[in-house]
């Protein structure tokens, strides 16, 4: 019943907002959506109470991880505990008007079916409690945000394993009948398509003529780990099954979102790490999405993402170089990269689905008391008053040679964690840099040389 009246509360919101975006005339001039990401809740963070979670019902879990003695935000190089969890959730929906809310991936936290056993959990039971952690997440999200939240799986969002996720599972199934907007679709492909592989397509229920297209880039990425037996090739059939939602969504003169966890393009900490480009993706898949991209070039407007836990953006190009539209890349509540936990607010238009601007809001947790505040504004701090491909491609451009628009992005791209900079370095940014308009290796590489050429950063001698 309880798990029943959160979804039935989800599915009234997101009626409402359907509603309004119905009405241009009525509709307001924009609206506050929220962009949240990798979370990665850890369930374990006090191990007392790991006996009562495995034997309790969800319904419960509130009751028995508000008694823990951990009562302060998770550490740096953890994932997110309960009391960080929660918070972020209610700074979140406090701030939620009239728009949506999306979340680009990873539910759970990083190695947990290890440190389930190592706190007493045993093989057997993982499959459930995993499943109960991501079911307890989504509805803590949901009841929070009080508007539609619209969900990407994460490579962590798993009872198999990091990266290893097998159509039509169990846990694919569970998640279907908890995340609102999938299981009270007026359309039965939403909750088919979500069952079977974690991707769906939805229409924005704040913005009539858009279409949200969610994918599941798990399958895609050069990680991906297909279970064995399978008779099709996962990526394969959602590329498939990609094609079909564009070319719908075209013939229909719709615009189109593009949510997912792992981005197109390069792994810049991985590149810098061992000075050679490292795609996210396999070569094949990125050669394939990039044609599509190409080919429905004025259907796809912009793109939501998360994973590297960082703040950050990309811009997808077509073969010329020209911008065709912006990846959002939303940094992480779990704070284990040494980052610090942040959400962002966008600002949009709800008749055309236009970004005006994004806040960032985060928690210091270097601070004595540790309090959600702003970070910063992406248009009074970088100077552009829209968020799209031709103003970020220009943007790109000024980070690399301008020393102010550098250090912004530098202190930033961490979510202002101290000391600073952990991974953006006077000596690595090229690798960071050239990964936001650089999405094949060679491009990348030539990228790389061209502006390391002086090793000193902008504004540094540069």
């Amino acid at each position: 019943m309880h798990i029943r009246k959160v979804a039935l509360v989800a599915f009234a919101a997101l009626t409402v907002f359907a509603t309004m975006a119905s009405s241009r005339t009525r509709a307001p001039r924009s609206v506050n959506g929220i962009l949240m990401s990798d979370v990665h809740f850890d369930p374990l963070a006090d191990k007392s109470l790991v006996p009562q979670l495995i034997q309790a019902d969800i319904s419960q879990w509130d009751k028995i991880l508000q008694a823990s003695a951990h009562k302060g935000f998770s550490a740096y190089d953890t994932d997110s505990n309960y009391a960080l969890m929660t918070s972020a959730f209610a700074q979140a929906g406090a701030r939620a008007s009239h728009g949506i809310m999306i979340y680009t991936g990873d539910l759970l936290r990083h190695d947990f079916s290890e440190a389930f056993e190592s706190v007493g959990g045993s093989q057997a039971q993982y499959a459930d409690f995993a499943t109960k952690t991501a079911v307890f997440t989504v509805r803590k999200m949901q009841q929070a945000a009080k508007v539609p939240v619209i969900i990407a799986l994460g490579n962590n969002d798993s009872t198999e394993g990091d990266y290893v996720l097998t159509p039509d599972s169990p846990f694919l199934a569970a998640l279907a009948k908890e995340i609102a907007v999938v299981e009270y679709s007026q359309d039965a492909a939403v909750r088919i398509d979500f069952a079977h592989g974690g991707y769906y397509a939805l229409q924005n229920p704040t913005v009539s003529d858009q279409y949200l297209v969610v994918l599941n880039t798990v399958f895609w990425s050069t990680r991906y780990k297909a279970p064995a037996g399978l008779a099709e090739d996962p990526g394969t059939g959602e590329l498939k099954w990609l094609e079909e939602k564009l070319s719908e969504a075209k013939s229909q003169t719709r615009h189109v979102s593009l949510v997912m966890h792992i981005p197109p393009g390069m792994d810049a900490f991985v590149s810098a790490k061992n000075k050679k480009p490292q795609l996210m993706w396999k070569e094949a898949y990125e050669d394939a999405f990039l044609a599509l991209i190409a080919q429905y070039r004025d259907t796809i407007t912009v793109s939501f993402a998360g994973h590297t836990h960082m703040d950050d953006f990309r811009i997808l190009p077509d073969a010329g170089s020209t911008p065709l539209f912006p990846i959002r890349i939303t940094p992480a509540v779990s704070p284990l990269f040494h980052n610090n936990p942040a959400f962002s607010v966008f600002t949009y238009n709800p008749n055309q689905g236009d970004i005006n601007d994004i806040t960032t809001f985060f928690v210091p947790l270097s601070d004595k008391r540790p309090t959600w505040k702003r970070e910063y504004k992406f248009a009074s701090t970088y100077g552009y008053h829209t968020y799209n491909a031709a103003d970020l491609f220009s943007l790109a451009q000024k980070i690399r040679t301008d020393a102010k628009a550098f250090q912004n992005y530098q202190k930033l791209y961490d979510v202002s964690s101290k000391p600073y900079p952990i991974t953006v370095t006077p000596r690595n940014w090229p690798y960071y840099s050239c990964a936001q308009t650089s999405f094949t290796a060679d491009a990348y590489a030539g990228c790389v040389a061209d502006n390391s050429r002086n090793a000193a950063a902008p504004g540094d001698g540069h």
